[in-house]
């Protein structure tokens, strides 16, 4: 009996453990998804859809993806981006947007590194047959996020501490 005791016990510490780890924070892209920016915006002859990716926009990689509906027929874009920090503490960052098809849907997207913290505008540039036309976006860069591990070391003693607990009413019972 003693036994399955403690095979319970650690079955009970191993799923805690399992819902820990999927609960993890891990660092996703857009791909298509992500915090909308701009939403059936009027650009000129397009239509145009923005979603950026992490929420929220921390330093280091930003993903940005854009869908574009144009006057029929549609044809090849040529769709540049420009991240520029509103206070210039530092430079701009452009760079051409990536056509990507997904089920018979194209996407523009771009990743970025933003190295500085504060306000930014986001100014999207679309160059077709139809005309050029552009759109902007204001955006917040926060700092990086960081682990608290004092709370990080605590929880784990806590958990633990309540693992052996746990261990030791089912032992005394």
């Amino acid at each position: 009996m003693d036994r399955e005791k403690r095979a319970g016990t650690r079955r009970i510490g191993l799923w805690l453990l399992l819902l820990c780890a999927l609960n993890w924070p891990t660092a996703v892209t857009a791909h298509g998804s992500g915090t909308p920016q701009l939403v059936n915006v009027a650009a000129g002859p397009y239509q145009l859809w923005v979603w950026s990716m992490p929420e929220p926009v921390r330093l280091g990689e930003m993903h940005i993806s854009m869908a574009i509906a144009q006057p029929a027929p549609a044809s090849e874009l040529d769709v540049q981006i420009v991240l520029a920090p509103v206070d210039a503490a530092s430079p701009p960052i452009a760079q051409t947007a990536s056509k990507q098809v997904r089920l018979f849907q194209a996407y523009y997207e771009a990743d970025s590194m933003v190295s500085t913290a504060g306000e930014w505008q986001a100014t999207i540039t679309i160059d077709g047959p139809a005309g050029v036309a552009t759109a902007q976006f204001p955006f917040t860069v926060l700092p990086p996020h960081q682990l608290n591990w004092t709370l990080m070391l605590w929880s784990a003693l806590a958990f633990v501490g309540l693992i052996g607990v746990i261990g030791i009413r089912r032992s005394a019972s």
